[in-house]
């Protein structure tokens, strides 16, 4: 059985346990979509609120408040594009609060371009502030405006749109977390268990001190019930390569799509 206490001080026993290579990934989708018992398993799970959005087709997905066109974005593309057979979906959660103080978030309103390396291989960025961040602090992010008065949500929509045209589906999936429970040690078991036989995940949980709690009390327990009621876990790709995850290139953009930014 595995030991979580070993997984939150083993970085090589987390990222083994959490993590499936991708080639692997798509060879057990395909092995766990002739187990007609395990789609029930699965249902159950989810309870009574079925995801409106999702269809028989497989699909891999990401999960951000925000869809955006940083550095992450185009990652997710170039890692969809090695799996043709899968509908590429980007979730969202909208209906969250903002809060200055996650990384992620704050990247959503003072956006931060790359330009190139400087000296000593040091990234070089450029900022655009397009919100006023103090004062959108634990407003839920749908109902926020720019600085230029234009709803944050929309903004960052056409910006994504501007860039990647139509090849991701994105749902805003805030009312199916809401029913499943506020707060993520209820919703990640539900959400996670789309990802036992339906889809898989393209995510990095940072294995840092401040994420740990996080791992800790949500994502590890979930991935153990659900390999405890399904036999599986989670189908999990590291998106980020895990030696650099986490870095400030992933929330950055391209300097190049800077002119199509127009928040």
């Amino acid at each position: 059985m595995t030991d979580p206490d070993t997984l939150l001080t083993d970085k090589h026993a987390f990222e083994s346990f959490v993590y499936t290579p991708w080639r692997e990934a798509l060879s057990e989708l395909e092995r766990r979509r002739t187990d007609t018992r395990l789609s029930e398993t699965v249902r159950e799970i989810q309870g009574e609120h079925v995801l409106p959005c999702l269809d028989e087709r497989q699909f891999v997905a990401m999960f951000r408040n925000l869809a955006t066109p940083n550095h992450e974005a185009y990652r997710f593309r170039i890692v969809s594009d090695v799996m043709p057979g899968l509908r590429p979906i980007f979730f969202e959660y909208t209906q969250d609060k903002f809060a200055d103080i996650n990384p992620s978030k704050r990247a959503l309103g003072k956006l931060c371009f790359y330009k190139r390396l400087g000296k000593n291989a040091t990234p070089i960025y450029h900022y655009k502030r397009i919100l006023d961040i103090e004062h959108a602090n634990t407003k839920p992010i749908h109902e926020l405006q720019t600085i230029d008065g234009n709803n944050l949500v929309e903004m960052h929509h056409t910006f994504f749109t501007s860039v990647f045209g139509d090849y991701f589906t994105i749902h805003d999936i805030s009312e199916w977390l809401h029913l499943q429970g506020s707060r993520p040690s209820n919703y990640y078991l539900p959400f996670l268990s789309l990802f036992i036989r339906d889809g898989i995940l393209l995510e990095n949980f940072l294995f840092t001190d401040e994420e740990k709690r996080f791992s800790r009390e949500v994502v590890v327990p979930a991935l153990m019930k659900l390999e405890e009621l399904t036999g599986y876990k989670p189908l999990i790709v590291a998106l980020e390569p895990t030696d650099i995850e986490g870095d400030t290139f992933w929330t950055s953009y391209p300097e190049s799509i800077l002119p199509l930014c127009t928040g």
